[in-house]
This record gives structure tokens, sequence and C-alpha cells, in this order.
């Protein structure tokens, strides 16, 4: 099957970090200080998803991104990017095997509706492909709309 009909519906947990405690005790410029404690976070992902095209199938995976936000009373937009590692039942012949490695980054808003509950709207970009372990790997790049209810801790 060919990667332009690759058609895939994703759920999954995303798990920030606030990273305010790893640069607490280090000593850098205010402004620096508050990007590095207050607006950036690094997030865990473990996902399962459905394929719906070629052929009903499933994806599992990890990904691990960076992401840069910034809350503006109700709204928080942001930017990431990461990797991860991903195993799908597809056989494409855009890749020799069944486990990947990914690429991926978008952005993206919160809408805070209560101060630690928010609904976020995602684009996120995302390559993958065996990395160069077996032939063929042209990789296949796929384009996502996410839509999640998120929960912050304080």
């Amino acid at each position: 099957e060919e990667k332009d009909d690759y058609e895939v519906f994703p759920v999954g947990l995303r798990l920030g970090f606030n990273t305010e405690s790893l640069f607490q005790n280090i000593e850098m410029e205010e402004g620096l200080r508050r990007l590095m404690s207050e607006d950036l976070e690094l997030v865990v992902e473990p996902y399962i998803a459905g394929i719906n095209s070629p052929e009903s199938n499933f994806e599992c995976g990890t990904g691990l991104l960076i992401r840069l936000l910034h809350r503006f009373n109700r709204l928080a937009p942001f930017i990431e990017i990461g990797t991860g590692v991903q195993y799908t039942t597809q056989h494409t012949r855009e890749e020799g095997t069944q486990l990947c490695f990914q690429l991926q980054g978008g952005g993206g808003i919160y809408y805070f509706f209560k101060k630690d509950k928010a609904i976020s709207f995602t684009y996120r970009f995302r390559h993958f492909s065996n990395a160069g372990t077996k032939n063929p790997n042209t990789g296949i790049d796929v384009h996502c709309f996410l839509i999640g209810l998120s929960y912050f801790f304080n």
C-alpha cells in the first residue's frame, strides 16, 4: 500500500512536566529563567492509534517532546518538537520494517475554561521511518489535528 493512503486516528495520554525545579538553582538572567522554568515543558506522550487506510490496522508508540508555551489569561499558545518510537501493524512500500522512529513538531493553543483545566487544539506534522535499519526507508509524513482535554496540577 502507498503512504498517500495513510489515515490514522490516535488516542493518547500526554504527560507534561514543568521544568521549574530543574532550573531553580542555576544562575541565569531573569527572562531566560522565566522561559526555562515557567514556559518550558517536557512531554511524554504514549498513544495507540487505529489505522483506517490503506487497511484496518493499528500503531502504538511513545513520543518525547519539548513544548514552549506562554499563558495569556485564558489562552496559551504553544509550539512543540520531539521524537519517538512506534510499532505499526500496517505494511507499506515505503518502510522495510514495522518498528519506526518519529520526528514531529507543531503548534497549538490551550483554552482554559477553569484555572487548571483546558481544551487544546493542536496541529502536528509527523515523519516516521525505520531510520535506515532496513530498505526501503523513504518514510511516511502525516499531518494531524488533535483535540485534547488537559488538567494542570499545581
